[in-house]
């Protein structure tokens, strides 16, 4: 276990090499608690444009046509931050701490998320082959435990922080898309 962001996360599960190729090969699966979630409210042009300022600094899911939330890594946050401060009529709420975020990564990702039937929860498309599973953080267990129990028949494997290190410093980690 390490710090990352003032909470204790994984290191690795055994070993962040193997980790690694699991994401590029299957599936990994990891706690993102480490990055930032910002919810918009607003008229649906007015949150449409703050969503397209945004450009790939972060990425984002429409809830509803008034709702929408935006992640983005916290080194990221005060250029987030920027671009939204420029939208007077939409309003910013940090839920960081209110939403857990599972990240899923490789090219069996969607296959997992199309069989994990998840009833509860936001699903993010953070680029190709990644998304991020949003859900309330006093549900964040059950979520990963459904998730694990879909993923066995796709090769899921749990990633630690030194995995997602690896494949970032690599290059491995496609570039972020902006989803909506």
């Amino acid at each position: 276990m390490v710090d990352c962001c003032g909470r204790r996360v994984a290191a690795h599960f055994g070993s962040p090499a193997s980790e690694a190729t699991v994401c590029l090969r299957t599936v990994g699966m990891a706690d993102r608690w480490d990055r930032v979630t910002l919810e918009l409210r607003g008229e649906p042009t007015d949150v449409e444009e703050c969503l397209d300022g945004l450009g790939t600094t972060a990425w984002s899911a429409r809830v509803s046509d008034v709702r929408a939330l935006v992640r983005c890594e916290r080194v990221d946050e005060p250029a987030c931050l920027r671009v939204l401060a420029h939208a007077e009529d939409v309003s910013r709420l940090d839920v960081s701490s209110a939403v857990a975020a599972i990240q899923l990564i490789g090219p069996r990702a969607w296959r997992l998320l199309d069989a994990g039937h998840l009833a509860d929860g936001v699903v993010v498309l953070e680029a190709p082959d990644r998304y991020e599973v949003l859900t309330a953080a006093g549900d964040a267990a059950v979520v990963w435990r459904r998730l694990l129990e879909a993923g066995r028949p796709h090769g899921l494997a749990c990633v630690g922080v030194e995995a997602l290190g690896h494949l970032a410093a690599s290059g491995r980690l496609r570039r972020r898309t902006r989803s909506g």
